[in-house]
């Protein structure tokens, strides 16, 4: 029988890509992961197994965090599994429970602490955040994740090959991480100057402040109340056109 992965990737399909940048990091380590997108070994096998079963007999647990991820019950249920189940198996199984946010926003503050925390520029170095997972797993870990990679490569040569072969496409680049600014209206890294904003002219401002409440109903209409980090950056935006607006009423300057 197939030796089950060591890792489980918990995750909302809108985060696939960084879900396969990750598996895919662990498998040229050496390390099967269970994801949706590249089903292990043992689950090539006759009828699709519960993935359930591959949560409840890992050892390291990593959920990626987005705000689309966290509004998935699949994915709040399997966090809920591996925090009982790590507790439940006195830390035989799920031993580590790692987040990895996907956003700037403080979405770990929805679920059960974790273990480790992997903060949304983590991404930009996924080789650098899976050594910082398997060193925090320590080298018996490493070990028995590598043997079982090695046994199923024996055992099921064809079913290992065709995993192989999903690991075979280099994954693609994370998006940049967002940055005050970098999804406001402005479009850029860095917030503009009151002078910069003042010389875009009254007239203009205006139509950049319509623009913002515009957006902000938009994503308020989708999300409610939750905070992100998008409406973040649009109330900065709101605030930076209404002090350039002040200062052009009290200068008398713009048209």
């Amino acid at each position: 029988m197939a030796i089950e992965p060591q890792v489980f990737i918990c995750y909302g399909r809108p985060d696939k890509d960084a879900a396969y940048a990750l598996a895919h990091e662990f498998w040229k380590n050496q390390i099967e992961c269970y994801n949706y997108l590249a089903k292990p070994v043992e689950d090539r096998f006759g009828t699709e197994l519960d993935h359930r079963s591959f949560l409840l007999a890992c050892r390291l647990f990593v959920a990626l965090l987005s705000p689309e991820s966290i509004t998935r019950f699949l994915v709040a249920e399997e966090i809920a599994l591996a925090t009982q189940h790590a507790k439940l198996s006195d830390r035989r199984f799920c031993q580590c429970r790692a987040y990895v946010l996907a956003s700037t926003d403080p979405m770990e503050d929805r679920f059960p602490d974790p273990d480790l925390l992997f903060t949304a520029e983590r991404l930009a170095d996924v080789p650098g955040l899976v050594r910082g997972l398997t060193d925090h797993m320590g080298p018996e870990f490493t070990s028995r994740a590598q043997r079982a990679w090695t046994v199923n490569k024996g055992l099921y040569p064809d079913a290992w090959a065709a995993l192989d072969a999903t690991y075979a496409t280099a994954p693609k680049p994370p998006p940049p991480i967002l940055r005050p600014g970098r999804q406001s209206i402005f479009g850029d890294d860095r917030e503009p100057s009151l002078a910069e904003l003042k010389a875009l002219g009254r007239s203009r401002l205006n139509r950049l402040w319509l623009d913002v409440a515009k957006r902000r109903d938009q994503l308020r209409r989708t999300y409610g109340d939750r905070q992100s980090f998008l409406e973040w950056c649009l109330q900065r935006d709101r605030e930076l056109i209404e002090a350039a607006l002040q200062e052009l009423d009290a200068s008398g300057e713009g048209s």
